[in-house]
């Protein structure tokens, strides 16, 4: 039997996404080694869980196998290929577009019923923050400018709760976003979703995203809200920014080494997401406030995006 792959893009969770045609038909693939087992369950149950919302956002579900010398699970075939890959090539308002309708999409899918089960372990994402500090704290590998950021949110901490909770990523990063030929965006469902606090799906995206594609981030966070973005959005917004600006970048550079370009890369977010803040003295960061993000905005607005 000829079966025939084509690799849409590797993640760095060390899985890849390929397109798989054969006499069974064509369907798209996230496969990985063996240890990666658990990361596919994971992945799967998050694609049952977020398509209950009947929107055409995620990526459908067909099988999971782990059969196969390399577990794979399986989803319907769509023509698509990674949003980052359009976004290098598009101009300000085409990435503008692009965000508005990534946020919408991920509005959607946070509008997914939430089991009343994990409810109720709302509380615990407060405690659950307070580790991931701590082990920052505790860990070999801290930033030299990091005492202000600290301040900022040993100051809040107490305030760092669930504001909008529901189910949501945990850890979207742009690699997760997909676009089809007519525009359309897709998204690959996560492991790490859980309840929590929506706001964090949006700082995780724009930690990962802002540095290289502000104009793209802000049109997410406008698609999200509407005409209206809530004062309390950008308070647990920047908390979670501060948040992953030390403990997601340091266990990144802890993991890959500094010398390494994953290790750079994660250095430099760290940074960049500190000065956006002016080192948290400020709730909302400045590509936000940019004057060409304001230029596209008011564009978009006339053109009716």
């Amino acid at each position: 039997m000829q079966v025939s792959y084509r690799k849409i893009l590797d993640l760095k969770s060390g899985l890849t996404l390929q397109a798989l045609s054969g006499v069974q038909g064509s369907y798209l693939v996230l496969q990985g080694e063996k240890e990666k087992q658990r990361r596919l369950k994971r992945t799967y149950k998050s694609a049952l869980l977020f398509n209950e919302t009947k929107q055409d956002v995620l990526l459908k579900p067909v099988s999971l196998n782990f059969n196969a010398a390399f577990p794979s699970l399986l989803f319907e075939y769509e023509t698509l290929g990674p949003l980052a890959l359009f976004l290098s090539k598009a101009n300000n308002l085409s990435k503008y577009q692009r965000g508005l309708d990534v946020g919408r999409a991920i509005r959607l899918l946070h509008n997914t019923p939430c089991p009343e089960i994990l409810i109720k372990k709302a509380s615990a994402v407060e405690i659950r923050n307070l580790k991931k500090l701590n082990r920052y704290i505790s860990s070999t590998c801290r930033f030299y400018d990091e005492k202000e950021t600290l301040e900022a949110l040993t100051a809040r901490f107490k305030s760092f709760k669930c504001d909008r909770v529901g189910l949501r990523f945990g850890a979207l990063l742009l690699e997760d976003l997909l676009i089809c030929p007519d525009g359309a965006i897709k998204i690959i469902p996560l492991p790490s979703f859980g309840v929590g606090d929506k706001a964090e799906d949006l700082a995780s995206l724009c930690a990962d995203a802002s540095y290289t594609q502000p104009v793209f981030c802000a049109g997410v966070i406008d698609g999200y809200h509407g005409k209206e973005i809530p004062v309390n959005f950008w308070l647990s917004f920047a908390m979670y920014q501060a948040l992953m600006s030390l403990c997601r970048f340091s266990a990144l550079i802890e993991r890959y080494g500094l010398d390494s370009d994953l290790g750079k890369e994660a250095l430099f977010k760290s940074q960049q997401i500190r000065m956006d803040y002016d080192n948290f003295k400020k709730p909302i960061p400045k590509w936000y406030l940019s004057a060409e993000v304001s230029r596209v905005r008011a564009i978009a607005l006339k053109k009716g995006l």
